[in-house]
C-alpha cells in the first residue's frame, strides 16, 4: 500500500512542507528508514539529525521550524499520529475463521461466530469463546472459563478453569491466567496449602504481556481493570484487585489482597506488599519496594518508598555527607588516618 505525503497529513492533521506528491510505502525509524518511508522526529536528538535520515519524509512537531531539505509533515501530536499510521501501514494478519483439526474442542464448549482456534489447543467443557476471537496456538481454556468476543490469545497461554476474560483483550505468550494462589498455613512446622477456589477477572481493553502470571483468589476474585495494561513478567498475587487504566511495568510483583485503584502508574521491578492500597493516579518509581498506603497522587521511589521529593533530598543530602566526610572526621577528632 502507497499513499501519497499530502493524503498522510489530511489523516493526521498535518501541514506539508515539501513534497506533497512524494509516495511512502511503510513507517520506520530516523536511523533505519529508506527511500519512500516515513519517519518521526520525537526528541530534540532527532530534530537536530533530521538531513541524516533516508526517510522520504518525517513528521515533526508543529512548531519546529529548524532549516532542513527533508519533506516535513507538521502535526501538534506526533507520538499520536505514530500511533496511527503503524496501524495503518502495518495492519495485522487476518486469521480465517475455523477450528484447526488438530486442535481439541470439547463439544460442551460454546464458540461463537467467526473465531478462529489454532492446531493444539484445548478448550474444556462449559467454555465459552465469544465471537471473532482469535486463540492461537497450543492455547488452553480451562472447565467453565469465559472468553469474549474480539479478543486475541497469543501462543502458549493458559487460562485455567473458572476465569473470565473481557472483549478486546490482548494476552501474550507464556501467560497463566487463574493458577493457585500462594497460600499455606503452618501446622507442626509443615507448611499445608490452603485451598484456592476464587477466580480471575480481566475486564475489556486488558493488554497482558507475556509471562504474566495472575493467581486466582482464595475466595472471591482477582480482578484486573478495564483499559489496564500489564508489561512481561509481572506477578499479580491472588485477591489482588487492580482499577481501570492502569499502567505496570515489567518484573513488577504485587502481593495478595492489595488494591490498586485508577490511573496508577508503576514502573519496572517495583515490589508491594499485600493488603495495602495505592491510591487512585499514584505513580510509583522503578525499583521501588512499597510497604505502606500510597496515598492518590502521590510520587514515590525508593526502598522503603517514599515521597519522591523527600527522597531526592535525603539522596543530595548524603552526597553532601560523603564528599566531605573527612573534614567530618578530623572535626570528630577520630579521623582514621
Amino acid at each position: 500500500m502507497r499513499k501519497s505525503v499530502q493524503d498522510i497529513a489530511g489523516l493526521i492533521k498535518g501541514e506539508v512542507v515539501g513534497d506533497k506528491g512524494a509516495q511512502i510505502s511503510s513507517v520506520s525509524s530516523m536511523e533505519s528508514a529508506k527511500e519512500n518511508e516515513l519517519a518521526f522526529a520525537f526528541s530534540k536528538e532527532h530534530l537536530e539529525k533530521l538531513e541524516e535520515t533516508g526517510a522520504s519524509c518525517v513528521v515533526v512537531p508543529k512548531d519546529f521550524n529548524g532549516p532542513s531539505k527533508k519533506t516535513l509533515i507538521k502535526t501538534p501530536n506526533p507520538k499520536e499520529a505514530f500511533v496511527n499510521l503503524l496501524s495503518m501501514f502495518h495492519k495485522p494478519e487476518k486469521r480465517v475463521p475455523g477450528t484447526h483439526e488438530r486442535a481439541v474442542v470439547s463439544k460442551r464448549a460454546k464458540i461463537g461466530k467467526g473465531v478462529y482456534i489454532g492446531p493444539c489447543t484445548v478448550i474444556e467443557d462449559g467454555a465459552e469463546i465469544g465471537d471473532n476471537t482469535i486463540i492461537e496456538a497450543g492455547a488452553y481454556v480451562g472447565k467453565g472459563s469465559r472468553v469474549g468476543s474480539r479478543t486475541t490469545i497469543h501462543p502458549n497461554v493458559v487460562i485455567y478453569h473458572n476465569c473470565f476474560v473481557g472483549n478486546n483483550v490482548i494476552i501474550h505468550s507464556g501467560t497463566v491466567i487463574g493458577s493457585d494462589g500462594f497460600g499455606f498455613i503452618q501446622k507442626d512446622g509443615i507448611h499445608h496449602k490452603i485451598p484456592q477456589v476464587g477466580k480471575v477477572i480481566v475486564e475489556d481493553d486488558v493488554e497482558i504481556g507475556s509471562n504474566v502470571s495472575i493467581d486466582r483468589a482464595t475466595i472471591g476474585e482477582t480482578l484486573i481493570g478495564k483499559g489496564t495494561k500489564l508489561d512481561n513478567l509481572i506477578q499479580v498475587a491472588h485477591n489482588l484487585k487492580i482499577g481501570k487504566n492502569v499502567i505496570i511495568a515489567g518484573q513488577s510483583g504485587i502481593a495478595g489482597s492489595t488494591v490498586i485503584e485508577d490511573n496508577v502508574t508503576i514502573a519496572a521491578q517495583v515490589g508491594i506488599k499485600d493488603h495495602i492500597r495505592i491510591g487512585r493516579g499514584a505513580i510509583i518509581g522503578a525499583k521501588s519496594a512499597v510497604k505502606d498506603d500510597v496515598e492518590p497522587g502521590k510520587i514515590v521511589v525508593g526502598i522503603p518508598a517514599k515521597d519522591a521529593r523527600e527522597c531526592a533530598k535525603e539522596l543530595a543530602a548524603i552526597s553532601k555527607l560523603t564528599k566531605n566526610i573527612s573534614k567530618i572526621f578530623r572535626l570528630l577528632k577520630q579521623d582514621p588516618r
